[in-house]
């Protein structure tokens, strides 16, 4: 049976990169400074590909096809040590959490997941839903953050400049008080 909020039962809707538009992951392999790439036009694929790098590279990161950082180096060694069981591993108590605020920004919406993978791929996708959150972050089970707010919003604004898509966000605001935000998505090719 499924836990309430798991990640595991929404579909993933990846938004495949225009032609020429391909996310290239870097990866140094400690013989002798050796860098190789892999480009794909799914940014998960390459998540997925950076995931098994993890202990046999010196580094790795993802870059967009204007040559801009999607998963840096820095935010690469957080996710390998996630994936290590550094940040705790996995258990039917405790798993990897996705969070952030919905429409009512003061309370916090929680989905989990057993696998990491999983975890990344629906947080920067959740940020494309209609009523999706403001921001939206990766916790691993010991409660410490293994993707930050920004990294997640890079990944997911990345996916969608790569698709031919430009976002622009707006909040509604009255009376002080925050009542939600307004996502317009418009496709440029």
């Amino acid at each position: 049976m499924d836990r309430p909020n798991d990640v595991e039962s929404y579909g993933s809707y990846p938004k495949k990169a225009l032609n020429g538009r391909s996310f290239v992951l870097r990866v140094c392999l400690p013989q002798k400074d050796k860098i190789i790439q892999v480009q794909n036009r799914l940014l998960m694929e390459l998540v997925a590909h950076l995931l098994m790098w993890g202990g046999r590279a010196q580094w790795a990161g993802i870059y967009s096809f204007e040559g801009k950082i999607v998963v840096s180096p820095w935010t690469t060694r957080r996710v390998w040590d996630a994936a290590r069981g550094g940040y705790g591993l996995p258990t039917k108590v405790a798993s990897f959490v996705v969070c952030g605020p919905t429409l009512n920004p003061t309370f916090i919406e929680n989905y989990t997941s057993q696998s990491l993978l999983n975890a990344i791929n629906f947080a920067y996708q959740w940020l494309d839903w209609g009523e999706g959150p403001y921001w939206a972050r990766v916790i691993g089970p010991d409660g410490r953050i293994i993707l930050t707010r920004h990294e997640v919003r890079q990944m997911y604004h990345a996916e969608m400049r790569a698709a031919g898509w430009t976002i622009t966000e707006s909040l509604i605001q009255t009376d002080g008080s925050l009542l939600g935000k307004v996502f317009s998505e418009r496709r440029v090719v």
